[in-house]
């Protein structure tokens, strides 16, 4: 009775309900805006970047229909495996090893990216290899864990950012100045065209790491596709006000000066013109989606290297070498931020494209394939 007990609890565990399965489409997606996705938005189409992501969101339903049949046709398979039956070990091992190391690559570059915000606006006189740890490590001890806590990790993620939105909005429409979104569209439809490609893309690319979760280990509910549809309304929501209270708050002059104008927003922001300087509390809801996204990036490289390694105490140390790893690459390469900026703003499209999303169109190919195959034989034996 004990052993089945704690079976019962195991598989518990290990697996994540509709709600927080759902919930990943809002706290894994936002963490690569801060500082770099609406950086370069605003850099583009300024005053219209509102105008990009509603047309960002809008091309973001490809993605989630490409996951959505990547994972219907997966028989029960994580992408991890799902790769080796559709192509073969060799072919399969070699996509899931890209996926693994864009990943790796994008956790280094979304971890500089947040470690000097916290250096510049928290901690300037605190040396940024302490700031690094302090993030390292909750990733790699969560990242260890079961999906099934990962996604009530992220369930409690969803709501106190819910709450800290609620409060930020508040306090900010007294500070709304719609002269501030004039011109629209001054610059023509290109600009708005080419940020809303870029919301796409970083908004994208997280959706499709959802094919690491086998759909067995999802409890699915009666309405669990209405969850995902209302949840991505919700970060469509969130990121539109982000931006457009940016824009209504600040001005476009302003937005110019800052690389994060979300948090410099906040500081404007009053709660019935009482509680004031509430834009430090307010600011963790960037925290936690940087968080996230690199406690999800490294469970998902985990997956692929618990199918290799067998040993149990082994791969419980794994997620600490990687971070070791991932604290020494941050040292070498980017020791001046400028270096770091510079780089992710030139690259970090490409890297996504070419290392998340090629892989995938790939393994949507070849499950595309087999399944036309599959209802083709189904035709035969029928006749």
């Amino acid at each position: 009775m004990v052993d089945e007990k704690i079976n019962n609890e195991n598989q518990e565990t290990d697996n994540v309900s509709s709600f927080g399965y759902a919930t990943f489409f809002s706290t894994i997606t936002k963490g690569f805006f801060l500082g770099i996705g609406t950086y370069m938005m605003f850099e583009i189409s300024k005053v219209d970047t509102y105008i990009s992501v509603i047309i960002g969101a809008l091309t973001s339903i490809i993605t989630i229909a490409i996951l959505y049949f990547i994972k219907r046709h997966s028989e029960n398979k994580d992408i991890i495996d799902l790769n080796k039956s559709l192509f073969g070990n060799v072919i399969g091992t070699i996509l899931n090893i890209i996926l693994c190391i864009a990943l790796l690559v994008l956790i280094i570059l979304i971890l500089q990216n947040i470690t000097q915000f916290v250096k510049i606006l928290y901690m300037p006189d605190t040396q940024i290899n302490y700031i690094r740890i302090l993030f390292l490590i909750p990733i790699a001890y969560a990242a260890n864990k079961s999906i099934g806590i990962i996604g009530r990790i992220s369930q409690i993620v969803f709501f106190v950012n819910f709450v800290m939105l609620f409060i930020s909005l508040i306090g900010l429409i007294p500070k709304i100045n719609m002269d501030n979104l004039l011109p629209v569209l001054k610059d023509g439809v290109n600009p708005t065209l080419r940020s809303g490609f870029i919301y796409f893309i970083l908004y994208s690319f997280p959706l499709l790491l959802l094919t690491i979760i086998p759909n067995y280990k999802i409890k699915s509910s009666k309405h669990s596709k209405l969850k995902v549809v209302i949840i991505f309304l919700y970060v469509t929501f969130v990121m539109f006000t982000r931006i457009i209270m940016s824009i209504l708050v600040l001005g476009q002059e302003v937005i110019d000066v800052y690389r994060f104008p979300e948090y410099m927003v906040l500081k404007m922001s009053t709660l019935f013109e009482i509680i004031e300087r509430m834009e430090d509390t307010l600011a963790m809801q960037y925290h936690s989606d940087v968080l996230m996204f690199c406690i999800f990036a490294m469970y998902f490289i985990m997956t692929f290297i618990r199918k290799k390694i067998k040993n149990q105490k082994a791969i419980k140390t794994i997620p600490y070498v990687i971070s070791i790893f991932i604290f020494i690459v941050l040292n070498i390469l980017f020791k001046e931020s400028m270096v770091a900026y510079e780089f992710t703003e030139k690259y970090i499209i490409s890297i996504i494209i070419v290392g998340i999303f090629a892989p995938m169109i790939i393994t949507l190919i070849g499950t595309i394939a087999r399944a036309l195959k599959t209802k083709m034989l189904n035709l035969k034996s029928a006749i």
